[in-house]
């Protein structure tokens, strides 16, 4: 498998020129951050076992919304019987960032027919969010060498180790043209495009550091 910065640089050129006002290093991280998020939740989008995975976390999902209700109602006694406030906070962040993720698998907002592979689907749609949110060229082809295609490829190559023609995920991200919130929440987008620009940071300040 190639590595991740081979893949990114093939990316930012099909993305150029730029939207104005992105820095390059600034749309480099934000195309790591997608590949991150698509790379995550790739288990979850395998044909074989996506049905299976989306069943079992709608069940997780109902449960951890329970105990969210049954803690929110609560006598206070029980909801500080640690004697810290802190806690009772973290338990109830912990539980809505659970849900929260839940609710991400086992969201169908994506047209599809029964032979439609979700990771593929998944590929095309981020390739379209990218070039809506750091090009000037905007996503309207699905032919063979369009910028559309070429991303969508890319993106299944991080995920799965090899190209392959996606022609028909790319007509159906042009048709659905679905946003970043159609994709994932956009904090959670956020978050993780700040923690990787840190840990980016972090490293280039210990490889300095050594010098």
């Amino acid at each position: 498998m190639r590595k991740l910065s081979e893949i990114v640089d093939e990316i930012l050129g099909e993305l150029q020129p730029l939207r104005d006002g992105l820095s390059i290093h600034w749309v480099r991280n934000d195309v790591s951050t997608s590949l991150y998020m698509v790379t995550r939740w790739v288990v979850f989008l395998d044909r074989s076992t996506a049905a299976k995975n989306r069943t079992r976390a709608k069940q997780i999902q109902k449960t951890v919304h329970r105990l969210r209700r049954q803690w929110a109602s609560a006598p206070r006694i029980i909801r500080t019987a640690m004697n810290d406030s802190s806690a009772s906070t973290s338990l109830e962040k912990i539980l809505e960032d659970i849900e929260r993720g839940l609710t991400l698998f086992t969201q169908n907002r994506f047209p599809h027919s029964g032979a439609a592979d979700p990771l593929k689907r998944t590929c095309a749609y981020w390739a379209y969010v990218i070039m809506v949110r750091l090009s000037q060229k905007r996503p309207a082809s699905s032919s063979v060498n369009s910028p559309l295609r070429v991303i969508t490829s890319l993106i299944y190559e991080r995920c799965k180790g090899r190209q392959q023609d996606l022609e028909r995920a790319c007509e159906a991200a042009l048709k659905f043209r679905p946003a970043l919130d159609d994709l994932c929440p956009r904090e959670l987008f956020e978050k993780i495009h700040d923690r990787l620009l840190e840990a980016k940071r972090a490293r280039v300040r210990a490889r300095t550091s050594v010098h």
